[in-house]
């Protein structure tokens, strides 16, 4: 409901409908196939207990009326009958609970597993990148090339599910600098900053070039394109995972072009009680202000200005060169020109082969006035 006035003022809520009645009506029908199951096994379990305590009462009430068995002794027994097939009426729920237990657990296992073949994967690399080549210095602005440390994204590719999410890409984002990744809707441009965070596994390897390892947890601050806002003030939100400072958060909500937003204000669940933008830049400036509360080097946000005005869009590009210039290399996907005009480089994802997974074709790296075209495979050509 959030998103619904920034559909409308854009004229867009009818293109929504008819997605929305395909979500709802999937929704429906498993919905009603899980209630299905549910209540069936429900009721077959309840009439099951529900006859096993008449037999129980029609034995008692025979032996009342022979005189074996005493009116106290018959009620008390007849009391606890349905106690001794409660767990029976409880067998349902169990399984249910059960069965999530067991998904969960599958899930897990998964991810664990995904972590192992991605470590072990990276010793291996060389093998797992045939004919890759490091990719070429970036160019800095003035011409130079750039020194110090900097990401090396060296033929990082994703596949979902045995279809290619991201073709493998090949660029180095210097500390200091904003990179720009732009390029059509399902180039896998997401699909790269999951990958670069360590949330997805992935082929070729990202790693800096100072300590020759991939970043860790520490090393990284992000922001996606959903907001992920929790129940709490706006400050609690910012601040996420950390200790509230006052005056880092208001710095933090300034530099997401936020400056508007009290960060006293409650948020419902799911962050319900601002607008779109607003949540957009909340969530901006939450990854701004971990950057500089640790010093984090790596920060990647997706899409950050996609439903902001041309004057609130400016203050962020400019909260995130000032993350930049104290030490950060930000990688920013967006479809903005005025974000990709502002970038230090420009790389272009191209959509992966929808066949076998394999390297896309090439990205063009702008520099300054400069171009620089970097192949999938890592070779480059000025």
């Amino acid at each position: 409901m959030n998103g619904l006035s920034t559909l409308k003022a854009f004229g867009r809520e009818d293109r929504q409908v008819a997605r929305i009645g395909r979500i709802t009506d999937a929704y429906r029908r498993e919905t009603v196939s899980v209630l299905r199951v549910s209540f069936l096994s429900g009721f077959a379990l309840e009439l099951a207990a529900s006859l096993s305590v008449a037999l129980v009462a029609v034995s008692i009430g025979i032996r009342l009326v022979d005189g074996s068995l005493g009116l106290g002794v018959g009620l008390f027994v007849l009391l606890l009958a349905p106690e001794a097939f409660l767990p029976l009426r409880r067998v349902g729920a169990a399984y249910h609970a059960a069965s999530d237990g067991a998904a969960a657990a599958d899930e897990v296992f998964a991810l664990l597993d995904d972590a192992e073949a991605t470590a072990d994967g990276e010793g291996g690399a060389e093998e797992a990148r045939v004919g890759s080549r490091t990719a070429a210095p970036v160019r800095s602005v003035d011409g130079g090339v750039g020194r110090g440390d900097a990401l090396v994204v060296d033929a990082v590719s994703v596949v979902h599910d045995g279809v290619p999410a991201l073709a493998a890409t090949t660029f180095t984002a210097p500390v200091g600098t904003v990179t720009a990744v732009v390029g059509p809707s399902g180039a896998g441009k997401s699909s790269l900053l999951d990958a670069l965070r360590g949330a997805v596994p992935h082929g070729g390897r990202a790693t800096w070039r100072d300590a020759g390892r991939a970043p860790d947890t520490d090393d990284v601050a992000w922001s996606g394109q959903a907001p992920g806002l929790v129940t709490g003030t706006v400050a609690e939100n910012v601040a996420l995972g950390d200790d509230v400072d006052p005056d880092d958060v208001d710095r933090a909500l300034e530099a997401a072009g936020a400056r508007g937003v009290d960060p006293r204000t409650a948020l419902g669940a799911g962050g319900s009680g601002l607008s779109g933008g607003q949540a957009q830049r909340v969530s901006v400036a939450r990854a701004l202000y971990r950057a500089s509360r640790r010093g984090c080097r790596l920060l990647l946000v997706d899409e950050p200005s996609a439903a902001l005005d041309g004057l609130t869009e400016a203050a962020l590009v400019a909260g995130l060169r000032r993350a930049a210039e104290a030490g950060a290399a930000v990688v920013v996907v967006t479809h903005r020109p005025a974000v990709r005009a502002a970038a230090d480089q420009v790389v272009e994802v191209v959509p992966p082969s929808r066949g076998e997974p394999r390297a896309g074709g090439p990205q063009m790296v702008e520099v300054g006035a400069g171009t620089v075209s970097v192949s999938a495979s890592g070779g480059a050509a000025s």
